[in-house]
């Protein structure tokens, strides 16, 4: 009776089946045998068979020809792979005889991976093979809103379209990527909303679960947002969860206080436009104005240390928590001998010290007396801020009390009492044209130059912009084409040369092989070629002059003979006195060549 009661149920329905079954139409079908398609439409064995009881109390399709059972349907056989009882390998539905593939699989019953089809450490997406952090959760490549690079070591591998950053294998868009709290996390919309296009505005944006609102680019508490604001803790601090209340509160950073972290803490300096300097990284100048670690460095708010600390840059050190020049610094622990404060020019001391560290003391003269180099002096042997000119002795006459500076042998004494060298007096002036004049050794000195700028050449001091050096790496003034004027600071060139350094020649030389030369050396050939000195001698400056234009240049021949200045082979003029080639040819590469009707050396007969 009560199978009999089972069965009517099955055939005619009811609305209320029991918990075992399904309303499938008319009928209660076991769930072994009930099945939803795509659409979420209940069957029985997928339409293609009938429910039956089975052995040991089960239930399970009997199906109708041509199609074959899959779990607890029945499904075309064109549908299932033979050896299998999958509807689609599990991999996609059946529609109309057909398996309708995952967006990860593919074949006739969806039998492969697309990813086994890619070559190792990439996958498919939209038919392509790329790495795996370009496929996005939707399946698309970059999420559909980039492009992949396709490069397993790249950090970000895919490139973004405008509006959108790389975020968790796609491109995601950056209006829903915000930071909140102190870890750095990223997260879209916070995770408390979703991340959608607003067609109104045509921007995307989070749309907040209750109890959140929108700030800027993530949906937080509102207890972090002030009213009518739109920066998260008033962007000087972080949205954090206070575990024993379960609400959250702003975490405001160092230097910053208030609900929103919108004021200065009472330990910081107000900067500008709402910014506040923690008060352990603030110092100020001699005229009062604010700086920050003394300008030499930053100041290292990390939320990890126990309070803020200047971070100094290279060449400075910390010292009582601020940054100063290593400079200033004297011994283990003092600035400037802790007589003086540091400033970018050194240290400036303090009333009663004096030295580059503030290291001496100074000393109370008397009237008739200068303070100098850490002793009392008399002022008369005071010369030039020095005493007796580095050089000299200051002597006090006991019996009149006058000083005056007494010079050693070597030295002449000038008539306002400095001693000189005489080695640094060159035609009556001290060190003309050159720098000071300094001890060597012994009882010798030396004009020095200023060697930054210039060096010592030929017994005066050149600028190291009109030197340069020869094949022997020596240094050559005005490229050895001139001499260097020190009153007019430039090259004053042979007349054959111009120039800034005489590097060039002049408009009245002649140029051969890249050398200049005066007509006076310059052979001109029946050919129409020229040499200079007939390729037998050298061409040389006979008299240097004041003026330039009046130096003459004359051929120094070798072992060969002159001919007006010339230079010609012996064979072609074996006499010194005797014309070249007896008068009756010309000389050609060392041989003469003669006129018609002569013949012989040197066309003697």
């Amino acid at each position: 009776m009560i199978l009999f009661a089972g069965l009517l149920a099955l055939i005619l329905g009811s609305d209320d089946c029991p918990h075992y079954t399904t309303k499938v139409g008319l009928k209660c079908v076991h769930n072994e045998c009930v099945v939803f398609d795509y659409r979420g439409i209940p069957s029985e064995c997928g339409g293609l068979g009938y429910c039956s009881e089975k052995p040991i109390n089960s239930w399970g399709c009997v199906c109708m020809y041509g199609s074959t059972a899959a779990g607890r349907s029945c499904v075309p056989r064109f549908c299932v792979e033979p050896g299998t009882d999958l509807e689609c390998s599990g991999n996609g539905i059946c529609i109309k005889e057909k398996c309708i593939c995952s967006l990860r699989h593919s074949g006739l019953y969806c039998e492969k991976r697309l990813d086994d089809l890619c070559p190792d450490n990439m996958v498919s997406a939209e038919g392509y093979c790329v790495v795996e952090r370009c496929r996005g959760d939707n399946g698309l490549i970059c999420s559909g809103h980039g492009y992949c690079l396709n490069d397993p070591d790249y950090a970000i591998p895919c490139f973004c379209d405008d509006g959108f950053d790389y975020f968790k294998s796609g491109c995601r868009p950056t209006d829903c990527l915000g930071v909140v709290n102190d870890t750095s996390e990223v997260l879209i919309c916070n995770g408390h909303g979703e991340c959608g296009f607003n067609a109104e505005h045509g921007k995307w944006g989070c749309d907040c679960d209750a109890g959140y609102v929108n700030a800027g680019r993530t949906c937080v508490s509102p207890n972090c947002v002030s009213p009518g604001a739109e920066h998260i803790c008033s962007s000087h601090g972080f949205c954090t969860l206070d575990s024993e209340t379960n609400s959250y509160f702003c975490l405001c950073l160092y230097g910053y206080a208030g609900a929103y972290c919108e004021v200065c803490a009472e330990d910081a300096v107000p900067i500008w436009n709402g910014l506040c300097l923690a008060g352990a990284c603030a110092s100020y100048d001699d005229d009062g104005n604010l700086l920050i670690c003394n300008n030499l460095g930053g100041c290292d708010e990390d939320s990890s240390l126990p309070a803020p600390r200047c971070l100094c840059s290279e060449g400075a050190f910390l010292k009582d928590g601020n940054c100063y020049p290593t400079y200033c610094m004297t011994g283990l622990h003092e600035i400037c001998s802790n007589h003086g404060t540091c400033n970018y020019n050194g240290c400036n001391c303090e009333e009663g010290y004096y030295g580059v560290y503030c290291e001496h003391k100074v000393i109370t003269c008397p009237d008739d007396e200068t303070f100098l180099d850490g002793a009392c002096y008399s002022s008369a042997c005071i010369i030039d801020n020095t005493v007796c000119s580095y050089f000299g002795q200051c002597v006090k006459d006991e019996a009149t009390g006058t000083a005056r500076c007494i010079c050693p042998k070597n030295l002449l004494q000038a008539s306002d009492g400095s001693c000189i060298p005489m080695a640094c007096i060159l035609n009556g002036e001290v060190c003309p044209n050159m720098g000071p004049c300094q001890m060597v050794g012994k009882d010798e000195y030396e004009c020095f130059c200023d060697f930054i700028s210039s060096r010592l050449v030929d017994g005066q001091c050149v600028p190291y912009k009109y030197l340069s050096k020869n094949l022997f790496g020596e240094y050559i003034i005005c490229n050895d084409r001139g001499k260097y004027d020190a009153s007019s600071d430039s090259c004053i060139c042979h007349s054959l040369y111009r120039g800034f350094s005489c590097e060039f020649c002049a408009e009245n030389a002649v140029v051969i092989n890249g050398g200049c030369y005066p007509m006076s050396c310059v052979n001109v050939h029946h050919d129409g070629t020229t040499s200079v000195c007939g390729n037998y001698g050298q061409c040389m400056l006979l008299h240097e002059t004041q003026n330039p234009a009046n130096e003459t240049y004359s051929c120094m021949c070798h072992e060969y003979s002159h001919e007006s200045n010339l230079c010609v082979s012996h064979v072609c003029m074996p006499f010194i006195d005797g014309p070249v080639c007896s008068g009756h040819g010309y000389c050609d590469g060392g041989a003469c060549v003669c006129d018609s009707g002569y013949h012989g050396i040197q066309c003697e007969y």
